[in-house]
């Protein structure tokens, strides 16, 4: 009987040995760690369908209330109290329908500090910064720039 391996099979074998020794890397968790995972994971509706959703998602009656994120975790209860007197005495806290006091009633409030925007000068610079480069509208066109409609006549980016 002859051995002689055809260069397909001598590659073919070479792979399958190839992929086995790589299988052996170390994740940094054991079996039982990922098993237990995998389980808590199907147990809070975490696993995805094929429709890129949940279960969780999907079917939110299945399973309790997702644990809120505690951003708020370093702070005291006399700080939240604080913060919150601040948003009642500012009219920041949202009422029923969804709006603040400061929104319904503008008038009792401090106006809120403006925010400093660009200077003359600065817009002065942009604006001509995009005319150099060629990105203001085309006359007439809303999707295209002078750039874009007249690519030779602007260095290139």
């Amino acid at each position: 009987m002859s051995r002689n391996f055809t260069p397909l099979a001598t590659a073919l074998i070479a792979t399958l040995l190839g992929t086995t020794a790589y299988a052996d890397t170390d994740t940094g968790k054991t079996r039982d760690e990922v098993r237990a995972e995998t389980l808590a994971a199907i147990r809070n509706g975490d696993i995805m369908e094929g429709n890129d959703l949940t279960e969780r998602e999907m079917f939110p009656g299945r399973y309790p209330a997702a644990p809120a994120a505690s951003a708020e975790a370093g702070r005291t209860r006399s700080e939240v109290r604080a913060e919150t007197l601040a948003a009642i005495r500012n009219g920041d806290m949202l009422e029923a329908n969804g709006l603040t006091e400061r929104e319904m009633f503008p008038g009792l409030f401090t106006a809120a500090p403006a925010v400093a925007g660009k200077t003359r000068g600065e817009v002065r610079a942009e604006l001509a910064e995009a005319i150099h480069n060629g990105d203001m509208l085309a006359n007439g066109r809303v999707t295209m720039t002078l750039r874009e409609e007249f690519p030779s006549q602007y260095p290139p980016q």
